[in-house]
């Protein structure tokens, strides 16, 4: 059972760099080759399942996170969600998490569900 529709985009922010993020970037032609190289292992897994796989650099900066959001729309990339709980629900939240039961991401609101 698959997660991701056929044609869909994987974007990771914690993953390795792939060639497509060194092109992005303007790297050298060395560097798309070596990030080519380790990073193609994603590629091939991501094609393998008929997605495509983007590597998102991002330090924790509100310009960054916006570049991250404006790619997201660009890409027309809409996160998987799988629940959402109140703050005053954490345990049950992080239970679910750590016990691998999750098909998504799961989100804590800080206000009224």
């Amino acid at each position: 059972m698959s997660i991701m529709k056929k044609g869909g985009k994987l974007v990771n922010l914690s993953g390795m760099p792939n060639k497509a993020f060194a092109k992005r970037f303007g790297l050298p032609k060395w560097k798309q080759i070596l990030f080519g190289l380790v990073g193609g292992k994603f590629d091939r897994m991501a094609k393998k399942y008929g997605v495509t796989y983007d590597f998102v650099f991002v330090e924790s900066n509100g310009a960054q996170l916006q570049e991250v959001a404006d790619l997201f729309s660009q890409l027309k990339i809409k996160p998987s969600i799988d629940t959402v709980y109140n703050f005053s629900q954490i345990n049950e939240a992080l239970d679910k998490v750590a016990n691998g039961r999750s098909r998504g991401k799961t989100v804590i609101t800080f206000g009224e569900k």
